[in-house]
């Protein structure tokens, strides 16, 4: 069992009221990935579950966090080949916290772009390192 940070609303709060706390987190089961989770959406279901306005609503305390993106971090009996591959999973609820475990279908996510000689040279690329451009970014 691992110690994570969560944000999970105890009662309807303003935004400004939410706090990390920590929470355990079961190792992966069999099938499953963590991930170490990078970055969460805020949706505006998210916002309608903190102020208890979703339709199906979740019982306080709940995570809220459908979204997330981040590296696998542990696998599960009988997953191979994840372990440090970035992906990103829709969870339903959960994903506002350090970890979470998925099932491991989550999506990979391909690495940061390079400039290329290919690329269209229409309009620069936004990953690009030169503020003048260059003759092989877009």
């Amino acid at each position: 069992m691992e110690i994570i940070e969560i944000v999970s609303p105890e009662a309807l709060v303003a935004p400004r009221r939410l706090r990390p706390s920590a929470s355990k987190l079961e190792p992966p089961a069999p099938g499953q990935v963590r991930i170490g989770v990078e970055a969460a959406r805020v949706s505006f279901d998210d916002m309608l579950m903190r102020r208890g306005a979703f339709p199906g609503q979740p019982l306080f305390p709940f995570v809220p966090g459908r979204d997330v993106a981040g590296t696998v971090v542990r696998q599960g009996p009988g997953v191979t080949g994840w372990a440090g591959r970035r992906v990103a999973a829709i969870v339903g609820q959960g994903g506002w916290a350090t970890g979470v475990n998925v099932p491991a279908a989550a999506v990979p996510v391909p690495g940061p772009r390079t400039c290329s000689p290919g690329w269209p040279r229409t309009r620069r690329n936004s990953t690009c390192r030169s503020r003048r451009g260059c003759s092989t970014c877009c």
